[in-house]
């Protein structure tokens, strides 16, 4: 008994998520966050008119060759700042939505997301993995915390 009350909330939770994201209530992963980011910020890169990069294995697809990349790893992190400028807006405006709709319509699937912002951006399960994107925002977080200080 206890399981048909608990499946019944479970997909009344997923129905409003599905509601929320505008993701067809089948095709959620397993971990639903993880996809909602994914396909959050695909829709708000694509609207900016950005290149998307998906890829399964955590490693973004730029279009060369790994071995390449590895010899020439000093000028890859120079170019992170300006690489993934574009992207990292497009996150920052995407964050500020969320937020918008955690705090002023309460919306307990922005706040979720919100709260696993650092693990959808570590993780390499997630489709849009960017670790250049990463560092950005580290760098970020360094600046502000320094200024802070």
């Amino acid at each position: 008994m206890q399981r048909c009350a608990a499946s019944s909330r479970w997909l009344n939770e997923r129905i409003s998520l599905s509601r929320y994201s505008h993701v067809p209530l089948s095709n959620f992963e397993l971990d639903w966050l993880i996809h909602t980011a994914d396909v959050f910020f695909a829709r708000a890169l694509r609207d900016q008119q950005q290149i998307l990069w998906v890829s399964d294995n955590g490693i973004p697809d730029l279009g060369g060759d790994n071995e390449e990349e590895t010899c020439y790893s000093d000028e890859v992190w120079l170019d992170d700042a300006t690489s993934c400028a574009p992207a990292f807006l497009v996150l920052k405006q995407l964050i500020q939505r969320c937020l918008t709709d955690a705090v002023s319509s309460g919306n307990i699937f922005a706040d979720a997301m919100l709260q696993h912002l650092y693990r959808w951006l570590c993780s390499p399960q997630s489709k849009l993995h960017d670790p250049a994107l990463y560092r950005m925002l580290q760098g970020d977080a360094k600046g502000v915390c320094t200024t802070a200080v």
